[in-house]
């Protein structure tokens, strides 16, 4: 579960608390550049966040109570850390939603909890029921705006960014009283008209009865053929699939491609449960969610036959090679982004404690053995593979580039079909990506060239 809390302070800036579970203890961490308090307080239960506004220091931290866990508000001072001394001035609920957020308002504050796959804006107001604010979309995204654009103005009062699969950013503006909104910014796409595009939810029965959700966007009506699609995942760490705004997604639902992201289990789409359900010994699952996906895509007529491609990065790439990995036949394509391949290895080098709780402990003999029945560097075998792009980062820290290239040597070692298998190793840029724009963009285009001509798509 991930959670954030902003507090307004009475200075030019506000501190951001952010929440996060791993396995049953609640980590609270802070963004506050001007604090000068020590180190963050901790103990084997908890850490600590905080923000200082002159001598006095408000102190936020998770504690177990007879209820359940909740958010204490404590206030202290500077010249007396000791919690002895510290004044209980309040107690929030912990959300029982897989992510939250929480903004506060001058009388009350401004909820999202993602419930049944969606995220819900709740306005809650002192002595008021709480106002859920409706949105059309079908599929969409929502978070606060910047701390500098969410002043309040003189009728309206609070700022957030809503984007789709198929709407770019468009920041709206809340009056907390009423709950109507107003569209402050949107940011423009030269030549895009969001009228021309659809976007839906459907569920996939998986393997063991589940329904998985899964987002669809693509240009104009499905009928009367069927259409290449796209299917992207990423089923980790409690971290929703995103549905947002990719401009280089345009060029393929331009050229027909239907785009299917899945969420499935090991995200947090449908709360903690969901990630839970995905994670150690089921991430069997998960892949077995992608697999009932493609299979649906295709039974329903919407794929066409043979022009299924998948993608995924990081976590999601470990998940898209395991599950073509199984049925390389569901697939012609995948697109890997910086994934977890070699997973032995990558646990073995790098066992922090959040990647063994979501993965397992590859020192441990029992995990050893279901881990090897995942790895999909290990399960390669001499049969026909899908064609394959694989894009590692030289500088990458959390996913060594070696994860993909020992994949790569082995795969084309012992495939025995004439698709080809591409390793892109960026020497400029870490994990989270490029840092020049420039490489950023070249990367996409290539991804999109890689994809339509596969497709057999040249226009």
């Amino acid at each position: 579960m991930a959670f954030q809390w902003a507090v307004a302070t009475g200075q030019a800036e506000e501190s951001l608390l952010y929440l996060r579970s791993v396995g049953d203890r609640f980590l609270l961490f802070r963004h506050d550049p001007g604090a000068t308090w020590d180190d963050l307080l901790h103990d084997d239960a908890d850490r600590i966040g905080f923000f200082q506004v002159g001598d006095e220091v408000q102190v936020y931290r998770p504690a177990r109570h007879e209820s359940g866990w909740r958010i204490e508000h404590w206030r202290a001072t500077v010249s007396e850390a000791r919690r002895a001394h510290w004044t209980l001035l309040t107690a929030y609920p912990m959300p029982a939603s897989s992510a939250s957020s929480v903004d506060a308002l001058p009388d009350g504050r401004v909820r999202y909890v993602r419930e049944g796959g969606r995220v819900c804006l709740l306005v809650e107001r002192k002595g008021q029921a709480p106002c859920e604010v409706a949105f059309a979309e079908p599929v969409y995204e929502i978070r606060p705006a910047l701390s500098q654009s969410r002043r309040p103005s003189s009728a309206f009062g609070y700022r957030f960014i809503l984007d789709s699969l198929t709407i770019p950013p468009v920041c709206h503006e809340l009056d907390p009283s009423s709950g109507r909104t107003r569209v402050v910014l949107a940011s423009r796409v030269r030549g895009f008209d969001p009228s021309r595009y659809v976007t839906r939810n459907l569920r996939v029965r998986s393997a063991d009865g589940t329904e998985v959700p899964v987002s669809l966007a693509y240009r104009g009506p499905l009928e009367p053929r069927r259409r290449p699609v796209l299917i992207e995942a990423y089923g980790a760490l409690g971290l929703p699939a995103p549905v947002g705004f990719r401009a280089a997604n345009l060029s393929l639902l331009d050229r027909g491609v239907v785009l299917a992201v899945a969420h499935v289990r090991g995200g947090g789409d449908l709360a903690e449960e969901w990630h839970r359900a995905g994670r150690g010994r089921g991430k069997e699952k998960s892949i077995e969610d992608v697999i009932a996906v493609a299979e649906q895509l295709r039974s329903s007529g919407i794929a066409a036959p043979g022009r299924v491609a998948a993608r995924g990065g990081s976590s999601g790439g470990f998940l898209i090679a395991a599950a073509a990995g199984r049925r390389p036949e569901l697939f012609q394509t995948l697109v890997l982004d910086l994934p977890v391949l070699d997973l032995l290895s990558f646990l073995e080098r790098d066992a922090r404690g959040a990647a063994l709780q979501e993965w397992g402990d590859p020192a441990v003999a029992a995990d050893y053995r279901w881990l090897r029945e995942l790895c999909p560097t290990a399960n390669l075998a001499p049969r026909n593979h899908p064609a394959m792009l694989i894009h590692a980062a030289w500088h990458d820290r959390r996913v060594p580039w070696w994860c993909a290239a020992r994949y790569v040597a082995r795969l084309r070692a012992v495939k025995t079909d004439g698709n080809p298998v591409l390793l892109l190793t960026s020497w400029n840029g870490g994990h989270a990506g490029p840092s020049r724009r420039s490489d950023r963009i070249r990367e996409d285009a290539l991804q999109c060239a890689f994809l339509l001509h596969r497709f057999g798509i040249s226009e």
